[in-house]
C-alpha cells in the first residue's frame, strides 16, 4: 500500500494542500484516514473514490435532459 500527502494528492488534482485537507474534512466519503495528527490518503483507495465522481459536465448534461423529460 503507498500512502500520499496532501500535498502529493493536491500537485496530482491541481490543487493546493489546504483545498485537499478541507475536501477530506468536508466529504467523509473521501478515503482520507489520519495516522496520527496528519492526514495520509491510500492511493488505490483514492484512485477507486475519483473514479466513482460525477464530473460537474456530466451532472449538468443528465439535469438538463431529465428537465427537458419533464416538458
Amino acid at each position: 500500500m503507498k500512502y500520499l500527502t496532501p500535498a502529493q494528492v493536491g500537485e496530482m488534482l491541481s490543487l493546493s494542500p489546504k483545498t485537499i485537507s478541507a475536501i477530506a474534512l468536508r466529504d467523509a466519503s473521501m478515503p482520507a484516514p489520519r495516522i496520527g495528527r496528519t492526514l495520509r490518503f491510500e492511493e488505490q483507495a483514492l484512485n477507486r473514490w475519483l473514479l466513482s465522481k460525477t464530473p460537474r459536465s456530466a451532472r449538468a448534461k443528465n439535469l438538463a435532459a431529465s428537465n427537458e423529460a419533464q416538458s
